[in-house]
């Protein structure tokens, strides 16, 4: 079982402003099941939900997630630290 897989999925942070969450997965063979994350403060809260969906689909292997914050337009000036996250799009990629 090796993969590996990466999306970008657009975030509204406050009127007209965006910025892009990409989540990249990787995936090599491992005997049981390991599963490390690598994400914002921001989306700590979300990292129990994503541990429960691998380990609900998956049964071993050595599992890398990253995730970041990559601004859409430069004319954005917002810092990570100031991104608020919409709860209910995270909550749907859970899904």
């Amino acid at each position: 079982m090796t993969g590996y897989g990466s999306a970008s999925h657009p975030i509204t942070i406050g009127q007209g402003s965006f910025a892009n969450l990409q989540v990249e997965i990787r995936a090599v063979n491992s005997r049981f099941l390991d599963l490390s994350f690598r994400i914002p403060d921001e989306c700590k809260s979300a990292e129990g939900a994503l541990r429960e969906l691998l380990n609900k689909h998956l049964k071993r292997g050595k599992v890398e997630v990253r995730a970041a914050w990559r601004q859409s337009s430069s004319e954005h000036g917002h810092s990570q630290s100031a991104i608020a996250i919409d709860l209910a799009k995270l909550r749907a990629l859970k899904d």
